[in-house]
Parts: structure tokens; C-alpha cells; sequence
């Protein structure tokens, strides 16, 4: 639970005075958490200002997607959902405020880096197929 102080302005508006920071368990990309807006005069419950119920956000920690690559960073739900971009400068997915160098993010003219390929093992195999093959790189 975290309660934060407000300022009131208006009978349609309040001010938190501060934020709340919120970090979610280790190895946790997304979780939903309820918020509940209370009034409160000195500790005592005064009234619930969402009478309806408590309101629904999604926090969400890009860096835990666990994903290693741009292409993968920019993944549809991931990108567009989340707002994560791939940075140049650390080779994360991450949050676009916590990179300091040009962060791609999905669209029709700003693209990953190209793939490069580093080894193809093994070089060789029969001419009939069937041989398994492994391709590393960055950006496949």
C-alpha cells in the first residue's frame, strides 16, 4: 500500500505532492495493480473519491522482456502496448526516457540494424541435407 499526499485544487480536481515508485518483483515484466483514491482527513478514511472501484493501471518494466536483440524489441505488443525502444548506446530494451543515445522505435522509417552473421557451423554437410545447422549473429 502507498499513500501519497495531495494538494486540493478544485471540486473536480487534486495534486499528488509527490510520485510513487513502484518496482515490481525481480524477473516481472508486467503486472496490474489497483489503485484506490481515498480521501482522508489525518489517517481516517473520509471517502472513497472512485466510488465505482478501484482503477486498473499496468505497470510494466521494459528491460524484463528479457529480449536480446532490436528486431525483438520492437515486437508489435511490446513496442506499441509499451512504448519499450532499443538503445543504441547500452543494446537494451528499454524505457525511451532511460537511454541516452537515439532509440529505434517501430515505424515505417526507422528500421533495426542490419543482421550480421558471425559463424555457420558446421561449414559443410552431405549433399543430400539433413544436417542441422547453427547461424550466430546479431540482429537475426
Amino acid at each position: 500500500r502507498v499513500s501519497l499526499p495531495t494538494n486540493y485544487i478544485s471540486n473536480a480536481s487534486i495534486s499528488c505532492q509527490y510520485t510513487a515508485q513502484i518496482s515490481l518483483p525481480i524477473g516481472t515484466s508486467v503486472m496490474v495493480a489497483n489503485v484506490n483514491l481515498i480521501w482522508t482527513n489525518g489517517g481516517a478514511v473520509v471517502y472513497p473519491i472512485d466510488p465505482l472501484g478501484a482503477i486498473q493501471v499496468t505497470l510494466y518494466n521494459c528491460s524484463a522482456f528479457s529480449v536480446s536483440s532490436c528486431t525483438s524489441c520492437l515486437a508489435i505488443k511490446i513496442n506499441t502496448v509499451y512504448g519499450c525502444g532499443w538503445c543504441n548506446s547500452t543494446s537494451r530494451c528499454i524505457e525511451p526516457e532511460t537511454c541516452t543515445a537515439p532509440l529505434r522505435l517501430t515505424n515505417q522509417s526507422n528500421q533495426c540494424p542490419s543482421p550480421a552473421l558471425n559463424s555457420v557451423s558446421p561449414p559443410s554437410g552431405p549433399f543430400g541435407g539433413g544436417t542441422r545447422v547453427n547461424i550466430t549473429g546479431t540482429n537475426l
